[in-house]
């Protein structure tokens, strides 16, 4: 009988441990990077299933997590750009992906000297934030600031209209403080990109495989931290 009730307490207490230990487990499961070209990977365009930073970050991160590429070129984070975000089928997939975290990397495109209006752009970017944070999945959504831009072959403007100047001097700060209004996490690329033009690919706006090893480390790490 004693032998009974020692089995049945063991097992008893086994089972609590094992309960504390699914609760207490870290958060897992669907990661989507909302973004313009250099999340879709365009300067890695023949390889994109395996080297853009949300298929490298989904390597670092292993089974746990699934990481959805929802990057489309030439997109911009302002309604008021010539290619919103918004308008694309994308957004709609990422409002109704059931996302457990949220990547947010949008604002080269909106640098553009047509497109750009920094009041505009905080604003609109808390909103966007928001609408992420208020969906019934209840995701943890980050904003990444936007790599450098490197200016190639001589060149005094880069290419594609981009500003480099807005992109270095505005839009970093324009995005923490986005970050900090919104209690959105920061992940800080532009620092680790900063004049390094081995990681980007002839245009010196989109990163190459290097440059997207990196930002998928910068983001992992983030990710593993919070997981602690």
């Amino acid at each position: 009988m004693k032998k009974t009730l020692l089995i049945i307490l063991s097992c008893m207490l086994a089972g609590c441990s094992n309960q504390k230990q699914e609760t207490s487990s870290a958060r897992t499961g669907t990661i989507i990077c909302v973004g313009d070209s250099i999340t879709y990977g365009a300067g890695v365009s023949e390889t994109l299933d395996t080297e853009t930073w949300p298929a490298q970050l989904q390597t670092l991160l292993g089974s746990d997590y699934n990481v959805i590429n929802l990057g489309v070129n030439g997109r911009t984070l302002m309604k008021e750009g010539d290619y919103p975000y918004t308008e694309n089928p994308a957004y709609q997939t990422s409002l109704t992906s059931n996302a457990d975290i949220v990547l947010i990397m949008l604002g080269t495109n909106d640098s553009k000297y047509n497109n750009w209006n920094a009041e505009n752009y905080e604003t609109e970017l808390c909103e966007f934030v928001e609408t992420y944070q208020a969906l019934d999945s209840k995701p943890e959504v980050y904003l990444l600031t936007c790599p450098d831009v490197i200016l190639v072959d001589g060149q005094d403007y880069a290419n594609y209209n981009i500003d480099r100047d807005v992109v270095e001097n505005e839009l970093q700060t324009l995005i923490k403080q986005a970050a900090e209004t919104t209690g959105a996490g920061l992940i800080d690329i532009y620092p680790l990109t900063k004049d390094h033009a081995e990681y980007y690919s002839i245009d010196g706006i989109h990163t190459n495989a290097e440059g997207n090893r990196v930002i998928a480390e910068a983001v992992a790490e983030t990710l593993n931290q919070r997981n602690g």
